[in-house]
């Protein structure tokens, strides 16, 4: 899903991106449109990254696919999508 920004932070931390790299530890919080967003590790300038909590490996936040789903409110998915368990 696309990550509008800014994003406020669990921790109160409002980030906008600014055109440069940032990475952090895992954070969650919640994007402008007020979705949910989880296993955020950084943004390289462009996009936001995240840590699958499956693999471990850290994608850009649109390699999670375009749709976010819903549970108790719009979020996103938060394993990529060659290790989502649809089970």
């Amino acid at each position: 899903m696309i990550i509008t920004s800014p994003v406020k932070f669990d921790d109160g931390t409002t980030f906008f991106p600014d055109g440069q790299s940032h990475s952090w530890a895992k954070i969650n919080g919640y994007d402008s449109a007020g979705c949910r967003i989880t296993n955020i590790v950084g943004h390289d300038g462009s996009d936001y990254l995240k840590k699958c909590p499956y693999c471990n490996q850290i994608f850009h936040a649109v390699d999670y696919g375009p749709a976010g789903r819903y549970t108790n409110g719009p979020r996103d998915q938060s394993r990529c999508i060659p290790h989502r368990n649809y089970n």
